[in-house]
């Protein structure tokens, strides 16, 4: 059987003595730490999920800008296009018209040219028209 006495009292005193000191300098400490850990992961947790949101908002704000960006950007094109096409098309117009003009000045001066050829063909006909006879008859004679 069991006999208390004086050393096992002492030894449970002593034993509840070290878990209490155990409790207050090592377990309460060491929970309080855990505890603070475990706040800080969920802190963490929280702040990496909002700042998730706010780098896929980042993102859809960063695709929608460059998706305005290119719209812009194909507009400048086509605006550039047709400034370029319609700059192109007056400068072709400008350089038909001139071109007319020199034909039109041409055609005139080849008209005038042929007028005074008519002029000194139609007095050298009749030179020629006798000049043939005469050949004619020089030729036919012999």
């Amino acid at each position: 059987m069991v006999t208390i006495n004086f050393t096992i009292v002492v030894q449970l005193v002593l034993f509840l003595v070290f878990l209490w000191g155990l409790q207050k300098w090592v377990l309460a400490p060491m929970l309080a730490t855990m505890d603070e850990r475990e706040d800080t992961i969920s802190a963490n947790k929280k702040s990496a999920q909002s700042d998730r949101k706010a780098a896929e908002e980042l993102d859809a704000e960063y695709a929608r800008s460059i998706a305005q960006a290119r719209r812009d950007a194909a507009n400048v094109l086509r605006s550039s296009q047709a400034q370029a096409l319609q700059r192109r098309n007056e400068q072709i117009r400008k350089r038909r018209e001139e071109v007319d003009a020199l034909v039109q000045a041409h055609s005139e001066q080849a008209l005038q040219l042929v007028e005074a050829e008519r002029t000194v063909f139609a007095s050298v006909v009749p030179g020629l028209a006798e000049a043939m006879i005469s050949r004619l008859r020089v030729k036919g004679d012999a």
